[in-house]
């Protein structure tokens, strides 16, 4: 998975409005051992005043990815508080969202599985990296075909 998760953090820093930083721990509970949650990328956007909690997965039914994101809502006041600087938690004026970089094929079974009180961002990994769709694109100087038309607008900004 490391060649996985280098592909999409190359995606991401070619937006020079992000900062990025890869693979963080981020306690979420008491239990050092259980409550811990491993974020593949976090990613930080000023302009727009948002932290992003960034995992990847090539898995076509992320049973996992959907574990993690129902901690995330049960949990959120605890993630919001040991994000930021210090322990001092996310400035009032931001949000923290989930960004997901799941395969095209696993978008039903994601969204479907998701938390109802969940909108995280989706960008399909097949969009992102090496030999899939994104280097064919730009060898004919296009860019990835977003908004993706089948896939709802809450999930894609």
């Amino acid at each position: 998975m490391a060649y996985l998760h280098q592909r999409v953090i190359a995606y991401v820093t070619m937006d020079p409005r992000l900062f990025v930083a890869e693979e963080r721990s981020l306690q979420h509970g008491e239990n050092p051992n259980k409550d811990l949650w491993w974020i593949d990328v976090q990613i930080a956007d000023p302009w727009e005043k948002v932290f992003y909690l960034g995992e990847a997965t090539y898995d076509p039914r992320p049973n996992r990815l959907m574990e993690k994101l129902h901690v995330f809502v049960e949990r959120e006041n605890e993630v919001l508080k040991r994000l930021g600087r210090a322990g001092d938690g996310v400035p009032k004026d931001w949000k923290v969202r989930p960004w997901l970089f799941i395969r095209e094929a696993a978008r039903d079974y994601v969204v479907k599985t998701l938390p109802q009180s969940l909108a995280p961002r989706i960008t399909y990994l097949e969009e992102t990296a090496f030999p899939w769709k994104y280097e064919k694109l730009r060898k004919i100087g296009q860019e990835p075909g977003r908004p993706y038309p089948e896939l709802d607008g809450k999930y894609q900004s």
